[in-house]
């Protein structure tokens, strides 16, 4: 985990050493171990990185390329490909470092380069001879990286605060944004931040500036083309076998202790239960793995120590962590300030639990089983199957998945199939208007003015896939969900509360060549026979406990997240009462902060929409207040420490 950031002066003026030096303080949290600032004339790059490393990812002047300067933050994965690909350059030492080859891989095929890379980055390459700066991000979008042009120069940077640090009259609001932040709707291509001038490079392209020109350019995405065909259910459970196994050992060659944050659910259980037999099979490959857990031993829908019991008489250790306090607000302000958006963690102290246990073990890494429901689990092919007139078993599927999910009324699934129906048939430019009648979240909270700005924006075509179109939809909604604005604010949201405990955050179900198998494959093959993520537990049978590859139920911590939401709710009315500014700034009707004040959420429901609503309010306030705060009037405000993240119970 490392920190980038820099300035490129278009202008050909030399780059201020003290801006430079401001940018890279904001970035201290990410390492000052392996520490460097590089200015040559018109730019300067910053980088930092947790713990010093004989083959730093800071490189100043390559062998061969003795003109190229490079910074790397991330994971590359298929170095000895690399090495094969350019033996015909130059012997790659096997101790080459991630910029080395980032180095030879641009040496061999100029500006293209991006597209030979594996893993979750994000880069900074300058090249002094053709005075040309590239930006490039991985695929996923798992690395943030932003840019900020202001005149006469581009301003880039791992965080948000690095570019304020450079420009800090740059800290204005973009309302559409920030609103549509609030709701989760919006195009990870677009690009957009909450902040009007500040852009992110978005996932699997690479911006590209010189003293004339700037683009963006695509190097790489999914093919709608590719198909894996297999002869036999067994093949089809082998190839997801191979590729989830390769994916969570690319996360395991780190030489600390990997983390993995297990619930006793399938998704998480899957990724400790693989990565304790790969480091038992090659303890010299792979890092020792970890399991932790706040799972609650109380009898609520919250309590799977059973499942865990059971996974740990498999082998892999697991640290159960006292339960946390319920909660969200007690850090908020810290929170917001360091994910640099209005979004909130309903269950914050028991992820700062997870995040400082794994930080206090020596783990450099904490894995996680996020996007593993959308990724193995989607309904969405149930639609294939109608298309298809496939009815009776469209019908067989539909009733094994009630069978299968015994904590979910058999109504609940059948009103989500005719809903998902609905909105597949509705021409993309009627999808915003969908939400009059199923409103998304937080939809009812905009100004009618901004709902009708929404409304025409039409962001939803940032999700197309510009090689083509995605036969199933199976594949085209997967697609959808990994190319939204909502799952990239949360790959970064994720990255930056890692980076301040010192950790990488990774997700193994977000490994772009297991998703590539996956999109490939027919989704009822994926869910075979119905049975919700049948695939996953066909292919890990051998490594899970019977209990949890058979689950069929899921813990729910609903009423943990509304006994918090109703623990804050005093804070929160104190935050929304103190002049609120949303509503001034046309972010939210006045009716919303005056209903969602008068009523709390309600401990024993089985949803958490009041307390979610509540969270939501709160962080865009917090939001203004952190990075546009209202000069005009002073308010008291409280800031905690990592150490005070979590409050007393």
């Amino acid at each position: 985990m490392s920190g980038l950031a820099g300035i490129y002066r278009r202008d050909g003026a030399a780059v201020d050493a003290r801006s430079l030096g401001r940018m890279a303080d904001t970035l201290a949290h990410r390492g000052l171990a392996d520490s460097w600032v590089w200015r040559d004339g018109a730019v300067g790059i910053a980088y930092r990185a947790l713990s010093p490393s004989p083959t730093s990812d800071f490189l100043q002047a390559y062998p061969s390329a003795p003109h190229v300067t490079i910074a790397f933050d991330g994971r590359l994965d298929n170095r000895e490909e690399l090495r094969a690909l350019l033996a015909d350059e130059g012997a790659l030492p096997p101790e080459s470092s991630d910029a080395a080859c980032v180095a030879a891989a641009y040496r061999a095929f100029g500006t293209e380069f991006p597209a030979r890379l594996v893993g979750d980055f994000a880069l900074v390459l300058f090249d002094r001879r053709a005075r040309t700066l590239l930006l490039a991000r991985d695929p996923l979008g798992i690395r943030p990286l932003y840019y900020l042009a202001v005149k006469g120069a581009l301003l880039f940077a791992t965080e948000i605060k690095a570019l304020l640090a450079g420009a800090p009259d740059a800290a204005r609001p973009d309302r559409e944004s920030l609103a549509r932040a609030m709701i989760g709707t919006g195009a990870a291509a677009d690009g957009e931040t909450c902040f009007a001038d500040i852009k992110s490079v978005p996932p699997g392209q690479a911006a590209i500036e010189t003293p004339d020109s700037f683009a963006l350019r695509v190097f790489w995405d999914f093919d709608p083309a590719h198909r894996v065909h297999c002869s036999s259910l067994g093949d089809y459970a082998e190839g997801f076998r191979f590729y989830f196994e390769q994916a969570v050992a690319r996360r395991l060659a780190s030489t600390r202790p990997v983390a993995v944050a297990v619930s006793g659910g399938l998704d998480s259980s899957s990724i400790l239960a693989v990565a304790h037999g790969l480091h038992q099979g090659r303890p010299g490959s792979f890092a020792p793995v970890i399991g932790l857990t706040y799972s609650p031993a109380d009898g609520s829908p919250a309590d799977e120590q059973a499942f865990l019991k059971a996974l740990e008489a498999c082998g892999p250790a697991i640290a159960h962590l006292p339960a946390p306090p319920p909660g969200s607000l007690h850090a908020a302000r810290e929170v917001v300030r360091l994910v640099e958006m209005p979004l909130l963690d309903p269950l914050w102290n028991a992820t700062h639990s997870v995040h400082a246990a794994a930080a206090a073990r020596g783990t450099g890494t904490l894995l996680t089983g996020h996007w593993g429901d959308q990724v193995v689990g989607s309904p969405a092919y149930l639609i294939d199957l109608f298309r298809r007139f496939r009815w009776t078993t469209l019908l067989g599927h539909l009733l094994q998945r009630v069978q299968w999910s015994v904590d979910v009324p058999p109504s609940r699934h059948l009103h989500a199939f005719f809903a998902d129906v609905l909105r597949a048939h509705v021409p993309d430019c009627l999808v915003s208007l969908l939400r009059h009648v199923v409103p998304t979240p937080g939809w009812q909270d905009l100004p009618r003015s901004l709902q009708r700005r929404l409304l025409l924006d039409g962001r939803n075509d940032g999700r197309r896939c510009r090689s083509g179109e995605f036969e199933s939809l199976h594949a085209r909604s997967l697609y959808q969900e990994l190319r939204s604005a909502s799952t990239v604010r949360c790959l970064e949201w994720n990255n930056k509360i890692g980076a301040a405990y010192g950790l990488d955050v990774s997700f193994p179900f977000l490994d772009r060549d297991f998703l590539a198998f996956v999109l490939g494959i027919p989704g009822d093959i994926l869910n075979t026979g119905g049975t919700p993520k049948g695939l996953l537990r066909t292919a890990l049978r051998s490594s899970l406990p019977p209990c949890i590859a058979q689950r069929r139920s899921k813990g729910n911590y609903s009423h943990i997240v509304n006994a918090g939401a109703s623990r804050d709710l005093p804070q929160a009315r104190t935050w929304l009462t103190q002049r609120a500014r949303s509503p001034e700034l046309g972010l939210l009707a006045p009716e919303a902060l005056r209903s969602c004040l008068s009523g709390g959420p309600d401990r024993t429901s089985d949803n958490c929409l009041a307390a979610w609503r509540i969270q939501r309010l709160a962080a865009v306030e917090l939001w203004l207040d952190v990075f546009c705060p209202d000069t005009s009037s002073a308010k008291e405000t409280t800031s905690v420490s990592l150490g005070e993240m979590v409050p007393s119970s």
